[in-house]
C-alpha cells in the first residue's frame, strides 16, 4: 500500500477481531513512533503496550461512557501515548508536548493501517483514574489512547469537507 492509500484507507475502528497483533507487525509501529520528529528531537513520549486481558477489560470500564466508544471484548492490544510536558518547549502560549504527541500519535495510527491493522484515537476520557490504572507518574499526561487490531468489519468513508473550503492562499 502506498503512502496515500494508506491515509485515504485510514478510518477510525471501534470494532475488533480477537486476532492476535503479529509482533513484527507491532515493532514496526512502535519503530515509526521513534522515529517522529519532535521539538529540538526531544522524543518525550512513552508507548505502554497494553496486551493482559485484564488491563484491557479495566480500561474498557474507565472509558465506557462514550456513546460510539469501542468494543474492548475481542480487543488485542491498546496503545497509551504519555508525553512529558517539560520534555517540549512552551512559547508564545503553546505546549509543544501536544504537537509533538500528534506527530508521533500519527505515526502510530498511520504505521497501523498500513499493517492493515485497525485504531481508534482515543481523548476524551477521565485521565486520573487511566493513569492510576497504568502506573504513569507526574508530570507525564496522557495524550492518547488507541486500540490496536483487525477490523471486525469495514467501514465506509466519512463525509469530509472539500479542500477549497479549508485552504487560504497567501493570507486567510
Amino acid at each position: 500500500m502506498d503512502w496515500y492509500q494508506v491515509v485515504e484507507s485510514r478510518r477510525s475502528v471501534r470494532s475488533y477481531r480477537s486476532d492476535p497483533v503479529p509482533e513484527e507487525a507491532l515493532a514496526r509501529i512502535l519503530r515509526a513512533a521513534q522515529l517522529a520528529p519532535s521539538w529540538k528531537n526531544s522524543q518525550g513520549w512513552e508507548v505502554i503496550v497494553i496486551q493482559s486481558r485484564e488491563q484491557i477489560e479495566k480500561l474498557g470500564a474507565l472509558l465506557g461512557g462514550n456513546p460510539r466508544g469501542v468494543d474492548f471484548r475481542t480487543l488485542p492490544v491498546m496503545l497509551a501515548l504519555v508525553m512529558n510536558p517539560d520534555a517540549s518547549g512552551h512559547k508564545n502560549g503553546m505546549d509543544y508536548y501536544l504537537v509533538d504527541a500528534g506527530i508521533c500519535g500519527e505515526h502510530i495510527v498511520l504505521a497501523a493501517q498500513a499493517e492493515g491493522l485497525g485504531t481508534c484515537w482515543i481523548g476524551w476520557l477521565d485521565e486520573a483514574p487511566v493513569k492510576r490504572l497504568l502506573g504513569i507518574p507526574e508530570p507525564w499526561r496522557l495524550v492518547m489512547l488507541t486500540p490496536l487490531g483487525y477490523p471486525a468489519a469495514q467501514s465506509e468513508p466519512r463525509p469530509r469537507k472539500a479542500v477549497e473550503t479549508f485552504v487560504h492562499k497567501d493570507r486567510w
